[in-house]
This record gives structure tokens, sequence and C-alpha cells, in this order.
């Protein structure tokens, strides 16, 4: 599966694209901030990796020496990811509900599939698309200043592990 997100609040904009397998085994995600640079973390195989830019690493709290070095390279530990792509999937629509409130469905057409619509009574900027088939796999939600796209269910290619080249080495 794919999640993209496009975040704007006032002069900070955040986005972010995971793709691959929603239960976390194999994925890959860049987040991108304003104000604290781009991250890739990719998950294979049991090991997690994490590149980051001078900005991110820096306002992580890495010394700015330190920084410079670890640009392009990718750390790697042990661990599974704190965040899966059903992790977030979860947690957005959790939020859809705490702020839209009571919501009205409808059905609706979204990128030529059947689909449910679902909108909040009171504030017709929240909604969010799921496909009309049992699944109810989720398509699209959007909050004010937040949209997230849903896409490429069963059809992300695995991810492999960077070379040794792109890995840092302390």
């Amino acid at each position: 599966m794919r999640i993209t997100m496009d975040l704007q609040q006032g002069a900070e904009h955040n986005t972010m694209d995971i793709s691959g397998q929603a239960d976390g085994s194999n994925q890959k995600g860049r987040m991108t901030s304003t104000s604290e640079g781009t991250l890739t973390n990719m998950v294979v195989a049991g090991k997690m990796y994490g590149m980051g830019d001078v900005r991110f690493w820096t306002s992580s709290g890495v010394p700015s020496a330190e920084a410079h070095r670890r640009v392009g390279k990718y750390l790697v530990k042990v661990a599974t990811p704190t965040k899966t792509a059903r992790t977030y999937l979860a947690e957005s629509l959790g939020e859809f509900d705490d702020a839209a409130g009571q919501s009205t469905t409808h059905p609706a057409t979204y990128q030529g599939e059947a689909a449910i619509k679902v909108t909040s009574t009171s504030d017709p900027g929240y909604w969010f698309a799921v496909t009309a088939d049992p699944s109810h796999r989720p398509l699209e939600a959007h909050l004010p200043g937040a949209d997230m796209t849903f896409s490429s269910w069963n059809a992300v290619t695995p991810f492999t592990a960077p070379p040794a080249s792109q890995i840092y080495g302390g």
C-alpha cells in the first residue's frame, strides 16, 4: 500500500510518503518538514535503515560536523518500526473521528472506483472515502490543512536493503 500526506499549518509544511506492506514488514517512507528537514526510513528483513539530511540531523541534536558525515548514508538498527503504514492509517482515521463528530455516509465514485464517502455533519471540510466493496479499503481522508491518500494496495514492489556503500559506519 502507499500513503501520502500533505499538511500545511501556517508556515510549517509537512509531507509524508510511505509505501510497502501494511504490516510494516517491508516498507519505505520519506517525511519532510519545513523546520526539521527530511528523513527517509526503510524496513527490510527485520532491520530499520534511516537516512536524514543535515537539517534533520541538526534539528535532532546531532553536532553539525557529525550531521554532515551522515548525509547520504543509512544508519542501521535491528528493530521494527514504531509506526507502520497500518498505524498511520488507524491514527489518521481516529483523528478524523475525534474531529468530525457525527457524520453522513453516501455513495460516491473515487478515481473511477465505487466508493463510500463519509462527511462530518458539523464541518464538511472533514471527510474520507473508502471502497464500496466489503474490504472498505481507505482511499482518501481530508481534514482542514491536511490531505491523505491511500493507494497501490497489494501492488508495491518489495524493497531491498541498501548496499554496504550506503551504510554509515560511524
